[in-house]
């Protein structure tokens, strides 16, 4: 009977040792540190009772006073109508172009094609933030442009 010498896994440190692996590590490290810093530093100010860099005391009055105003549960429920409302449009917008670039010979499939990717691009507040300039009663382009005809 011949034997056959199975391949065998790297050692332990060689694996480490590789600089590909080493950069990643590093490049790791350092994302999770910006990311993760900033995140407890906003945390502790949270929970403090002085400025940052100033020693003080843990409290959680700052949650109270948020949690205990009226307008908090308010500002709530305004976001879940507006993320309600936001997802909606977007079923039926989708949905939409979804029919018309897969199911129908519509001319400039093309189109509707390229414009169903734009709300991947464009992040939806600039969006929605752009519809609110532009529908604006006073300044907004449409409805000074509609007031003039």
């Amino acid at each position: 009977m011949a034997r056959v010498a199975a391949a065998g896994r790297p050692a332990f440190w060689s694996v480490r040792t590789d600089p590909a692996v080493v950069a990643t590590a590093g490049v790791g490290l350092i994302l999770a540190f910006l990311a993760l810093y900033p995140t407890a530093m906003l945390f502790y100010g949270s929970v403090s009772d002085a400025p940052l860099g100033v020693p003080g005391h843990l409290t959680l009055a700052h949650y109270r006073a948020a949690y205990g105003d009226p307008n908090t549960y308010r500002m709530i429920g305004n976001s879940f109508v507006f993320a309600s409302g936001a997802a909606a449009i977007s079923l039926v917008v989708a949905g939409l172009l979804a029919w018309i670039t897969m199911r129908t010979d519509a001319p400039g499939r093309a189109l509707f094609e390229l414009v169903a990717v734009v709300p991947n691009v464009l992040p939806p507040l600039l969006t929605a933030t752009a519809w609110v300039l532009l529908l604006s009663p006073r300044i907004g382009l449409i409805n000074v442009v509609a007031q003039r005809v």
